[in-house]
């Protein structure tokens, strides 16, 4: 897999003088972004390993690049195994006042929406509370890691032309260009296709999405090329 200097050096090339050189590295990461959060990409899927509940506890601390859930299940004790259904919060809290209440303690059955974040880490809650130790995994979206010119793209290898595309709308911009159009329909074409062919491929992504993400992917054609000229 190719790095972000490698993706930065193939966006010089649409470049006709050499003074956007010092920003490329960052125009190239803003892109990387962008592509990576018009949706939630079947190549942004992890599998999460078994977190144990502590007895009358009612949450589980989830991984450090989690963004996303997917889906959680119980995965062990192997006689109680099975996937856990979402539940929103505020329409728990209609039938159960207080979801805390350990007098209800059971294996756990639902997790609660929306995730939970002190800041620093981020929360799965569930109900009832936890009457011993339950292994609870599943799948999720990792967010975009931060990266250096010498690190890996998580993109795959054949959406980097996308990100190049995109990186030409920066660098147009800075070499005063008054009419974007053209790169930005072309980041558009491009950024559809990769939609289109990934769906083609993974079939519709299962679990949850965030009203965020659905506008983003209603809007990703007309809306996200058109930020590109957007000094950050």
């Amino acid at each position: 897999m190719a790095t972000l200097s490698d993706l930065s050096s193939k966006a010089m090339d649409a470049a006709s003088n050499t003074n956007v050189a010092p920003h490329i590295d960052v125009w190239v990461r803003w892109v990387i972004d962008d592509v990576w959060n018009a949706r939630l990409w079947p190549f942004r899927r992890r599998p999460m390993a078994a977190v144990d509940t502590v007895l009358n506890e009612t949450s589980i601390q989830l991984p450090s690049n989690f963004a996303h859930p997917d889906n959680f299940r119980i995965l062990t004790p192997q006689t109680e195994a099975g996937r856990l259904p979402d539940v929103d919060d505020n329409d728990l809290k209609i039938l159960v006042p207080d979801p805390t209440d350990t007098t209800n303690a059971s294996k756990p059955k639902v997790w609660r929406r929306p995730i939970r974040s002190d800041g620093t880490n981020k929360f799965m809650d569930f109900w009832p509370p936890a009457d011993g130790i339950y292994g609870i995994g599943g799948d999720y979206f990792i967010k975009n890691p931060a990266i250096d010119g010498a690190d890996t793209v998580l993109i795959p290898d054949e959406w980097h032309h996308v990100v190049t595309i995109g990186a030409q709308i920066y660098i147009k911009s800075h070499e005063e260009e008054v009419n974007l159009r053209p790169w930005q329909d072309d980041f558009n074409r491009a950024l559809g296709r990769m939609m289109n062919d990934v769906m083609k491929n993974q079939g519709s992504l299962k679990g949850w999405k965030s009203e965020r993400y659905l506008r983003n992917l209603r809007g990703a054609l007309s809306g996200i090329a058109n930020d590109l000229d957007i000094r950050r």
